[in-house]
């Protein structure tokens, strides 16, 4: 074989190598995309799916604010004819009453969501914390202005504590915008333990957009930090171990006197 026939054939045989090896990698290019665009379709899907959801509980919860609405109307009306109240002044309990409720839909919407999105409730799973019977019977013993609102030695929920959260939420909201000041917290947890600590906390952070600071007291964390973390923030709600708040009560880095709901809770139930 002559020289030229060799460098002829060898760079013939690298033009097959070349054209192997390209077809490879596009293969592979390709394969490779497949599985990339299969995986943006799952994901899509996913939040398509959360997206489903988290619109049927806003349309479910619209439907119940609307039934309420009529069966507070009707109550409303019965009350006003027992007790010949004013026309005008029982009209505006009643809108009142109305938007007390709407506002706190609002909220605990928001904290669903909340619970959707840390994997406390599934997308299967068809709970609407609007719905909660214990709730809709704390709002009335709160509204009535009893001083002890539930008590019982089970655990607490966190349905419970979203609807606790809530309700404060509403009043804290309409005494601001009556134009008084709440220079002190308005709601306190006592818990046993850090854990149970952030368990509650882990709800009322879910309704921070509504301008609700929740601050964590217990002996996990230094004294100085919090008493510092106190200073810097004034905060509407407050968990705290009865230990620890008795320490910063005595060094008056925080004031519970004018509080206005105490909430024991022994332990917490998902």
């Amino acid at each position: 074989m002559t020289i030229k026939k060799f460098i002829k054939k060898r760079n013939n045989m690298n033009i097959i190598n070349s054209s192997k090896i390209s077809l490879r990698f596009a293969s592979k290019k390709r394969r490779h995309s497949a599985k990339k665009g299969l995986g943006l379709m799952n994901r899509l899907e996913k939040v398509n799916e959360k997206i489903r959801v988290l619109n049927d509980n806003q349309k479910k919860i619209a439907a119940y604010i609307n039934n309420f609405e009529t069966r507070l109307q009707g109550n409303k009306e019965a009350q006003m004819h027992t007790e010949n109240e004013d026309q005008g002044h029982g009209e505006g309990d009643l809108e009142n009453g109305i938007c007390s409720m709407k506002f706190i839909a609002t909220c605990l919407n928001e904290i669903e969501d909340g619970f959707y999105c840390d994997g406390i409730y599934s997308t299967d799973q068809e709970k609407h914390l609007v719905e909660n019977r214990w709730g809709f019977d704390f709002w009335r013993s709160y509204s009535d202005g009893n001083d002890i609102l539930a008590k019982n030695g089970s655990e607490a929920t966190m349905e419970q504590i979203a609807w606790i959260a809530s309700v404060s939420t509403e009043t804290i909201t309409r005494k601001v915008c009556e134009g008084l000041t709440l220079d002190t917290p308005f709601l306190l947890f006592l818990v046993p333990s850090k854990e149970k600590a952030a368990q509650v906390r882990s709800v009322c952070q879910h309704i921070k957009t509504k301008g609700i600071h929740t601050v964590n007291l217990h002996s996990g964390a230094s004294l100085d930090h919090q008493v510092s973390g106190l200073k810097s923030v004034e905060p509407e709600f407050i968990v705290s171990t009865p230990e620890r708040l008795w320490e910063l009560v005595c060094l008056k880095a925080v004031d519970i006197s004018t509080a206005s709901l105490l909430v024991l809770v022994y332990s917490v139930l998902y």
